[in-house]
């Protein structure tokens, strides 16, 4: 007897509806990373010392620019982040920086420069780096940590 085999899947349609899902999913990811709402803007008090960086410059040979930034100990720093790169999900952790303590977390679509106050509570290095960890700079606090 010949004809269909019953209970055989049709593996080339499983594999097509897959990677449509695939898809699909992708796109809904970046759209909602890229959503107008997507960052809380953040209020810099006059006076807060800014300190650009920049992902993913081109023709600069690390992934961080500059891959070593100085704050002073004790005062609040606004750190201005522009992603030109777009890998780890667009997010940067600096850790041990939050103004409150734990880590001051920036979430920056690509071409775009987000803010994140940052706060080291006393002189030491401090380490940032992209959410898959796979990307990182250093921040070097100086000085005695005061109140701000």
């Amino acid at each position: 007897m010949s004809g269909p085999r019953v209970g055989t899947p049709r593996w080339g349609r499983v594999l097509a509806a897959a990677g449509i899902a695939g898809i699909v999913v992708g796109v809904g990811v970046w759209a909602w990373q890229n959503r107008a709402d997507a960052h809380t803007a953040v209020a810099v008090p006059a006076g807060t010392p800014v300190v650009p960086i920049v992902e993913g410059r081109p023709g600069y040979p690390y992934p961080y620019d500059p891959p070593v930034v100085t704050i002073p100990a004790g005062r609040v720093v606004a750190i201005h982040l522009t992603d030109n790169l777009g890998g780890c999900g667009l997010t940067t952790v600096f850790e041990g920086l939050g103004v409150s303590g734990g880590n001051a977390v920036v979430t920056v679509p690509v071409g775009r420069t987000g803010v994140v106050l940052v706060r080291a509570s006393h002189a030491g290095r401090y380490r940032f780096h992209c959410a898959s960890n796979m990307y990182w700079g250093t921040v070097v606090a100086t000085g005695a940590a005061g109140h701000t």
